[in-house]
């Protein structure tokens, strides 16, 4: 087989597992995310009989994924709730799956390009999507799936955020393409369509991050712009200084006067400036990173372990925070918390030597430019290209959570590998396949990567794809339960437990389903499925005895089976594992003037009422979130 059909072959496999999983709401639950990462595994296996093909990798990217990654996997595996942390475990093997087919096959500027137009196509679909919503179909989702109605775009993703991190990460290579990459006009326009069409997107998703990113990433490509005139083209570096000024100048001239004629966008702008407006614009990221910080106090070295900022987040959450606060708003706050000081220091250098690595192999491409001005450079493009959406990327990942949604998560790590490997300068095209010399063999590292890359494809088929028909069947109970189908609860639910015994939310919709359908009989009748509700809701609570959900639900079954005292105890041990939750003291309220205790019942009352008064920004919440909860930007 040809070194080119391999490499086609492999972009295809990378481009088809980033289209999969960021069409199906970017892979926000295993049954989601599954798919893509068996197509990478694919990819992964056929790395060692293959032979190298260009440059190699800089060798201290290598190692500091490796140290830093061993580090993030050890810890996952060590984590105290082991189901919350399946999330970050398969999505960081996939990442390095990801990674290795990026900086050790796709040196050539050829598959570099198949592989980005395809993310281009993708980039155009998600903001047709995204202008389809913002335009008055707020409801919309593609593919079945649903969320509350809103003004601002998602597109496919869970939340506008997401989709905003994505777009803000693809335009910069569109740009750069346009730019050095091509001499033909129509190629041209179309990269430059492609750039406007997703910055377009990022505006009218409201992601107040994400127009900073934005603005920043910019900046950084006409530094970029400016340093490579400057080295290559001399005269003609004034006229690149003034075009450079009047893009960053026009970009928001142009943009604020019709952004403003939304009101919704009206009113994310002014929120960039006044986190503590009146009520209804209060910014719930403030009330995020305390949480966060509390977390981090709580295991400062090695963090609290994978996933465990959704319970620790409840347990430390402010009263003006009521949203399920899943994720932390800011990727290093939150890894800091999760995995604590190591962690952060490992992400610091892993950002540190892939944006050192980008900067080599930029002033190695300038120079080879230095013979060419006026030629394309496509390899300069995409160096380009990739240090500006790794500084966007960076740059949002202060104040959201792009790094820990799959979807992004891959790119982003298919672009670092374009950071460590630069790739070959392009030779003159009247060379043929046949007249290149064949590279030497790999080095230690390389080969090592290239091994450790198929083993990790191997991980993922053996310990995550025999997950997905439990994690299948456990999603169908969810839907089911949302759409108060319990009979079809309780038997997908028992389909999920047939090949996985570790999920605590199979347990959770099984109960939930026996439950409801126990409110449906006379109360004489109800005791035999409130007692398999009771036992569900247990074995729940063995596997994760910090979810309050399962503590109340837990509790609602003893009520109903008449053991009252217990019902208190769990009540009460739901509203310690988050005590500025009112829907939570709402719920023991109702409990407690049910068994006569009125006192006690106002008084949970009056907090529950304290805690829910603010109006805040709407973000995801968990699937499984209590009835009363605020919906608003819920996927379902």
């Amino acid at each position: 087989m040809s070194v080119a059909l391999v490499n086609a072959l492999l972009a295809a496999l990378v481009a088809s597992a980033l289209i999969v999983i960021q069409l199906s709401i970017s892979g926000t639950r295993l049954v989601f995310s599954l798919p893509a990462y068996a197509l990478l595994a694919v990819g992964a296996l056929m790395l060692p009989a293959l032979r190298r093909t260009g440059r190699e990798p800089q060798k201290w990217c290598l190692a500091v994924v490796a140290v830093f990654f061993s580090y993030i996997l050890w810890r996952a595996m060590h984590s105290p709730v082991e189901y919350l942390a399946w999330a970050d475990l398969y999505m960081v093997l996939a990442c390095l799956v990801a990674y290795g087919i990026s900086a050790l096959f796709f040196q050539k500027a050829g598959t570099r390009m198949a592989f980005m137009v395809c993310v281009f196509g993708l980039a155009v679909l998600e903001s047709i999507f995204g202008i389809r919503q913002f335009a008055g179909d707020g409801a919309w989702m593609p593919f079945g799936f649903i969320r509350a109605a809103q003004q601002r775009a998602s597109g496919s993703f869970v939340s506008p955020i997401h989709f905003a991190g994505f777009l803000e990460a693809v335009a910069p290579f569109a740009l750069a393409i346009a730019i050095w990459g091509t001499r033909r006009t129509a190629a041209r326009w179309m990269c430059i369509y492609v750039a406007i069409l997703c910055y377009v997107g990022v505006v009218l998703s409201g992601s107040r991050g994400g127009w900073l990113a934005s603005l920043f990433s910019l900046l950084v490509l006409a530094g970029l712009g400016l340093m490579v005139t400057f080295k290559a083209d001399r005269p003609r570096f004034p006229g690149a200084v003034y075009a450079a000024i009047l893009m960053l100048v026009l970009v928001p001239a142009i943009s604020y006067p019709l952004m403003i004629q939304s009101a919704m966008l009206k009113q994310r702008i002014g929120q960039l400036t006044n986190v503590e407006a009146p009520k209804g614009t209060y910014d719930i990221r403030l009330a995020n990173w305390a949480a966060a910080l509390d977390q981090w106090r709580e295991a400062p070295v090695l963090g609290t372990g994978a996933g465990t900022h959704l319970y620790y987040g409840r347990l430390f959450r402010r009263p003006e925070l009521q949203p399920d606060p899943e994720h932390a708003h800011g990727d290093y706050l939150e890894l800091l918390a999760e995995y604590g000081i190591v962690g952060a220091v490992g992400m610091f250098a892993l950002l540190a030597a892939h944006g050192l690595a980008g900067l080599g192999g930029f002033r190695r491409l300038v120079k080879a430019r230095q013979d060419d001005p006026y030629g394309p450079g496509l390899q300069l493009a995409f160096n380009i290209g990739a240090l500006t959406a790794f500084s966007a990327h960076a740059a949002h990942a202060v104040v959201d959570f792009n790094m820990h949604l799959p979807g992004n998560a891959i790119y982003l790590a298919i672009l670092f590998g374009f950071l460590a490997n630069s790739g070959d300068v392009e030779e003159p095209a009247r060379l043929s396949e046949g007249d290149e010399p064949a590279p030497p063999p790999w080095g230690l590292p390389s080969k090592l990567a290239v091994w450790a890359t198929a083993g990790i494809g191997a991980w993922i088929c053996v310990s995550g794809l025999p997950k997905f028909p439990s994690e299948y069947w456990c999603e169908k109970a969810r839907v089911a339960i949302r759409n108060r189908d319990h009979a079809a609860a309780i038997t997908y639910g028992q389909k999920a437990l047939e090949t996985e015994k570790r999920n605590p939310f199979i347990y959770l919709h099984i109960g939930q389903g026996y439950r409801f359908a126990a409110a449906k009989l006379a109360r004489p009748a109800r005791e035999p499925d409130l007692l398999k509700a009771k036992e569900a809701f247990l074995s729940g609570l063995n596997l994760f005895p910090q979810d309050e959900e399962l503590w109340v639900r837990y509790a609602q079954t003893l009520e109903g089976l008449g053991d009252l005292r217990a019902a208190g105890d769990a009540y009460r041990e739901a509203v310690n594992l988050d005590p500025n939750l009112g829907v939570i003291r709402t719920h023991y309220s109702g409990f407690l003037r049910r068994v006569g205790r009125e006192e006690e019942a106002e008084e949970q009352a009056r907090q529950a009422s304290a805690a829910s008064s603010k109006d805040l920004d709407p973000v995801p919440l968990q699937p499984h979130s209590l009835e009363l909860r605020h919906q608003n930007g819920a996927i379902e």
